[in-house]
């Protein structure tokens, strides 16, 4: 009886332990991050890589614009309710998009009560505009 009793105890003690983790993660996710990328005459640009990292809170996240120039992946806002993003929008195809685009990178804070209410949830728009890149600029150099 013991051991019966044992076992039990230990896989319900494990159990609750990640329980409160998954309710801390989960308490962090959930607004999302909206974007549309274009070129410097409103056109959308398609296969644009979009890598967003929300710091601390979890790992960076690697999306890609589709044919209508947009992007959606999930926010995370901190407890205080603001998310600092780091967000770089690269041309990795080249010509294969409509022309060679220049990588950009932003740090953006975007503040809980400043976000879209769509329903439950909260979503931040962005708007970025690329210009075009000649070859030399985006080749590596020596």
């Amino acid at each position: 009886m013991k051991k019966r009793g044992l076992i039990f105890i230990i896989p319900a003690l494990v159990l609750s332990s990640c329980a409160v983790d998954m309710g801390i993660i989960e308490d962090k996710i959930g607004p999302y991050v909206t974007g549309k990328v274009s070129d410097t005459d409103g056109n959308p640009i398609e296969h644009i890589q979009v890598t967003l990292d929300w710091g601390k809170y979890t790992n960076e996240t690697v999306v890609f614009t589709s044919s209508e120039g947009q992007f959606k992946s999930e926010a995370v806002i901190s407890p205080e309710g603001q998310a600092t993003l780091n967000i770089v929008l690269e041309d990795i195809d080249g010509e294969k998009n409509g022309g060679l685009f220049e990588t950009v990178s932003e740090t953006i804070v975007l503040y809980e009560d400043e976000g879209k209410n769509s329903g439950e949830q909260i979503i931040f728009e962005l708007d970025f505009h690329l210009t075009h890149a000649t070859a030399s600029e985006n080749t590596p150099q020596s």
